[in-house]
């Protein structure tokens, strides 16, 4: 019990049972929360057909580590390998869950830039955004880092606390924010399931 097999790949990856060892080698924590978001993933691109995303946190920043990609003609396509953690759905919804430490860290050092109009660009906005998202749950992104994209993301969370985010992202012209955020129950179901995968504390 202290392996996990992975039998499309004929490779073993460590359980959830010594993920704290995992953690100290990052890659192979990654591949594992990435092993057991598979079906989760698969189903939430079955059901909305837009891109499906595994991020995890990579210092203050947070960066994609498994994506499936929409079938539409017209889709989301980015080359950039890290994100803000204020400004996506993906990074909140990490963010909203760290300890209070690190967030007041974030908070000191974030470049408060503004990427679109929507663009959270204060400390307040931002304390306020993680609060709204402790209690519901989930993140959204309106537009904040690119004007056409909208996001949701919830929180994965393991023996370690809060490790990764899964997000369904959108382009602004296909579905609006109420769309969105009632698709929100979805997200956090799937969300929950790889969380047990990997021996979340409920």
């Amino acid at each position: 019990g202290l392996v996990y097999k992975d039998a499309g790949q004929r490779k073993y990856l460590i359980s959830s049972r010594i993920q704290k060892l995992a953690a100290a080698a990052g890659k192979h924590f990654n591949e594992l929360i990435e092993i057991h978001a598979r079906d989760e993933m698969a189903a939430l691109h079955k059901r909305f057909n837009e891109n499906v995303m595994l991020a995890v946190l990579s210092g203050t920043r947070s960066h994609y580590v498994a994506r499936i990609q929409s079938n539409h003609l017209i889709q989301i396509v980015d080359d950039e390998t890290s994100y803000p953690l204020h400004a996506t759905a993906n990074g909140k919804v990490i963010l909203a869950f760290r300890d209070e430490a690190f967030i007041h860290s974030y908070l000191e050092s974030v470049d408060w830039r503004a990427f679109t109009n929507k663009t959270i660009t204060s400390a307040q906005a931002l304390e306020e955004e993680l609060r709204r998202i402790r209690e519901c749950g989930y993140a959204l992104n309106r537009g904040e880092y690119e004007a056409s994209i909208m996001a949701i993301a919830a929180p994965i969370e393991s023996v370690l606390g809060i490790v990764a985010s899964l997000v369904v992202q959108y382009p602004t012209f296909r579905h609006t924010v109420e769309e969105v955020e009632g698709y929100a129950p979805i997200l956090l179901e799937a969300a929950k399931e790889i969380s047990n995968k990997l021996g979340a504390v409920t």
